[in-house]
């Protein structure tokens, strides 16, 4: 693991996951509720969960121990898969459409290039799916979109500037995505509910670092939104079968 925090999102920040685990903490002021996971009224501290999800808390609190560790590693160069120069903050907001006369996209230009690094392409491409899809396509496509991407990689790097040096097959493209898969919980439980927060509330990440009465109320504001619970309801059994919190 590197001994530097230079370049590593702010957002690994350790009092950040012990927010999260207030919001899922099991206690007995934990409900069942319509098997949606919302705010509990009393103090905010705590959401509702369906039956069973306490499990997860338990997974989250040991993970807690481990999170700046991890997510340290995911964003380091690997030296034995392919790197390649990442956009950094990959999602719809920052690209720009072209499209023709029956409304269908024809061209794509990437734009605000503030935060590029040179990792894993499957930071920017998990960033995107978990930030940007539906949720029924970030769920069922992901496989799909890996491949598409895959594809035209090869033809860009191969077919179109002769690259000669070490590529992997697909297969092996799908398991760097597998082991980058820590990036699926920072995209939709940090960073999309960021982008999709309540117009009236002031977006500020840095505020989920604070302890304080108003950083709970600003993490109880984002977590509330029923598509950011939709989302933890369904990625939280996915992670942990990728054996993400391990």
């Amino acid at each position: 693991m590197s001994e530097s925090l230079e370049g590593v999102p702010r957002y690994l920040n350790g009092v950040f996951i012990e927010n999260i685990l207030k919001k899922f903490e099991c206690s007995e002021k934990v409900k069942l509720e319509n098997y949606e996971l919302k705010p509990v009224a009393k103090g905010g501290d705590h959401y509702s969960s369906v039956m069973g999800y306490e499990y997860y808390v338990i997974k989250l609190t040991k993970f807690k121990d481990i999170f700046i560790e991890r997510g340290i590693e995911l964003y380091e160069q690997s030296h034995e898969d392919i790197n390649v120069l990442l956009h950094g903050d990959f999602w719809t907001n920052n690209m720009m459409f072209k499209y023709d006369h029956d409304g269908n996209p024809v061209d794509v230009l990437f734009m605000d290039y503030q935060l590029p690094y040179y990792s894993s392409p499957a930071i920017d491409i998990l960033y995107f799916i978990h930030t940007s899809l539906k949720e029924d396509l970030r769920l069922e496509k992901q496989d799909e979109l890996v491949q598409h991407y895959y594809k035209h990689l090869k033809e860009t790097l191969i077919d179109g500037f002769k690259y000669d040096g070490k590529f992997p097959s697909l297969h092996e493209f799908q398991v760097i995505i597998l082991k980058k898969s820590l990036q699926i919980f920072f995209s939709a439980f940090i960073i999309q509910p960021l982008m999709i927060l309540d117009e009236k509330i002031k977006s500020n990440m840095f505020l989920l670092l604070d302890k304080n009465e108003k950083g709970m109320k600003f993490a109880e504001a984002m977590y509330s939104n029923p598509q950011v619970a939709t989302a933890i309801k369904n990625l939280l059994p996915v992670l942990d079968a990728k054996g993400i919190f391990d």
